[in-house]
């Protein structure tokens, strides 16, 4: 039924009229993620000769390429709910060039994959899988591309059912512990573009198989019809980074960068040694994020530091601004990173957790299910993050009145003007001095001014790296 449902509601936005504003968002999205290509390219150690040999060619060449490129310092766009610029744009560009595709058919193809990706992503959200680490819609996404640019549209639910049949499911070691992340999105949009190929019967089992392991919700029919509605744009809640790194630990680096300005507008200089404490508040997102890194916050990569707040915050203190150089500062600087991890207290503030639970609700209401998640499926999540009870317990235990107040305001309608927030307060004692500073989110729409200033400031340190 869904993936029927996904051709129709593609079949309607090829048809619409795209409003200005995500129209704005795509090209600014699109920009973005060039950007974040050819910045990773600098690092990501690729064999164009081994390519040839084998026969990997343009266009999935090109994909595999600047997808992976683009997740090396997390410094991409996302939307609600997924990231799926990484196959959107590198899939509808390459196949684009490859085959003489009209520019407005390619912006509309990244625009479907936006929409579909991020329906997919909403349907999965409450699951084994979530943000960044959604790799299955990305192979959803290239599917439903490559038939709606170079096949046909009623062949869509084949396609994504051959991908979905076998998806790909990353683990925390092999997203938070090393560089290894970066195919989170390049393998599956291979394999997504490569079933296209084939032209087998739909298994009409595999929809069902692919949402008992990826969804722990429980939506009715009647749910998810609405959520494939074209009646809104996901497009419309897309994001663009200030700086890289994971979205929940921005606000924290902002606010450090803050204090850590202001104290040199106080003293001479800046000095580790004298700071004597420092205080993050935090959502329960990042809170739980920092259990998880800490595994692999070994300093033998700069990618843990990107979920960490304690290791974001400490190499912001080491640097004058946050850019992709200061991971790399993850090994060199390592001394001065654990001194200041040292002095670091991390706070639940639970008004923040509460604050984004009923943003949320108030744009996506259902987003919760329409009845609690059953203890199995309680019982997988803690599995499977490696969360201990008690930590689940003591944090958890705020927000639950929060969730069964937005669970039963399930009858209004999906908002599409959503905005991201991550509230967080950092305080800094430093010699007799202390800061502080809070930020709510340090990402902004794509549809804002705000978001060409961020690619601008972004494009800058392309050019001055060249």
């Amino acid at each position: 039924m869904i993936l029927e449902i996904t051709r129709d509601l593609v079949k309607e936005l090829s048809k619409i009229e795209i409003p200005k504003d995500i129209k704005k968002a795509v090209f600014l999205q699109v920009e973005n993620l060039k950007l974040s290509a050819e910045i990773g390219k600098k690092k990501l150690k690729f064999s164009e000769e081994k390519a040839e040999k084998l026969g990997i060619k343009p266009p999935l060449l090109q994909i595999a390429l600047n997808s992976s490129a683009s997740m090396m310092y997390d410094w991409d766009d996302y939307l609600f709910a997924g990231h799926t610029g990484h196959s959107a744009v590198f899939t509808a560009l390459a196949l684009g060039e490859e085959f003489k595709i009209p520019e407005g058919k390619i912006m509309r193809a990244i625009f479907i994959g936006n929409e579909i990706g991020g329906r997919f992503g909403i349907l999965t959200l409450i699951g084994p899988l979530n943000g960044q680490m959604m790799t299955h819609i990305h192979g959803i996404i290239s599917a439903t591309i490559t038939e709606y640019l170079i096949g046909k549209i009623d062949n869509i639910p084949k396609r994504i059912c051959s991908y979905i049949s076998n998806p790909h499911f990353i683990h925390f070691e092999g997203f938070m512990g090393g560089e290894t992340k970066v195919f989170t999105a390049s393998f599956p949009i291979v394999q997504g573009v490569i079933s296209s190929l084939f032209d087998v019967r739909e298994n009409q089992y595999s929809e069902e198989g692919f949402m008992r392991i990826f969804s722990w919700n429980d939506f009715s029919e009647d749910t998810i019809k609405t959520i494939f509605s074209p009646d809104f744009f996901l497009t419309r809640t897309l994001m663009i980074k200030k700086y890289p790194g994971c979205a929940y630990v921005l606000p924290q680096i902002e606010c450090a960068l803050k204090i850590k300005r202001k104290i040199e507008e106080n003293f001479e200089r800046f000095d580790i040694d004298c700071i004597k404490e420092i205080e993050v508040e935090y959502s329960i997102i990042p809170a739980l994020l920092d259990v998880i890194s800490s595994r692999y916050l070994d300093f033998s990569s700069h990618i843990p530091a990107q979920f960490s707040t304690y290791g974001a915050v400490a190499l912001a203190l080491c640097d004058k601004n946050f850019t992709p150089e200061t991971y790399e500062k993850v090994r060199s600087h390592k001394n001065s990173i654990l001194k200041i991890i040292s002095k670091i207290k991390t706070k639940h503030n639970t008004k923040y957790t509460r604050k984004i639970l009923e943003k949320v609700s108030d744009s996506f209401p259902f987003l919760y299910g329409e009845k609690p998640p059953s203890v199995k499926n309680i019982l997988k999540a803690i599995s499977h993050s490696h969360i201990k009870i008690s930590h689940l317990l003591k944090e958890g235990v705020f927000i639950i009145p929060a969730l069964i107040t937005n669970r039963i305001k399930t009858e209004r309608k999906i908002k599409d003007d959503f905005e991201f927030i991550f509230p967080a307060k950092v305080k800094i004692q430093y010699k007799d001095l202390l800061l502080e500073e809070e930020a709510i989110s340090h990402s902004a729409p794509a549809i804002s001014e705000d978001a060409e200033k961020n690619i601008q400031e972004k494009r800058e340190i392309v050019i001055e790296k060249a």
